[in-house]
């Protein structure tokens, strides 16, 4: 068998913590509104998954094709806490919506990241 790295297990984390994002909005909307702080926080926290598999794709010569994949990802990670702040800032509920649509195209680009790292992480090392 063979065994996980670290980055493979980081990039694995984001799409299970996506789903966990959706299930706390919708438990939050349907069940306890005290549920949204453990969804803020967590939404926080995807950006140590998500920000430490680009900063490996671009330090680690093992997979410069994961760099666009990376970088797709983190941009609408950031358009995702930009898309929330500014609508609820502004009270547009246009952007509000757009933050859970954009919430799904993040977990399907989170994904193809956790699996192209799976797929690179398998092959041998050439260092």
């Amino acid at each position: 068998m063979q065994q996980l790295t670290f980055i493979t297990l980081l990039a694995w984390c984001a799409p299970g913590a996506i789903l966990t994002q959706f299930l706390l909005a919708g438990l939050s909307l349907f069940h306890d509104t005290q549920l949204w702080a453990a969804h803020a926080i967590l939404g926080s926290a995807l950006a140590l998954p998500i920000g430490g598999v680009t900063f490996k794709a671009f330090v680690s010569s093992y997979a410069p094709h994961l760099r666009g994949w990376a970088l797709v990802q983190m941009g609408i990670y950031v358009a995702q806490v930009v898309l929330i702040i500014v609508g609820q800032d502004t009270g547009s509920g246009v952007l509000q919506a757009l933050h859970a649509f954009n919430g799904g195209l993040l977990l399907l680009v989170s994904f193809v990241v956790a699996q192209k790292v799976g797929a690179s992480s398998k092959k041998p090392s050439s260092t």
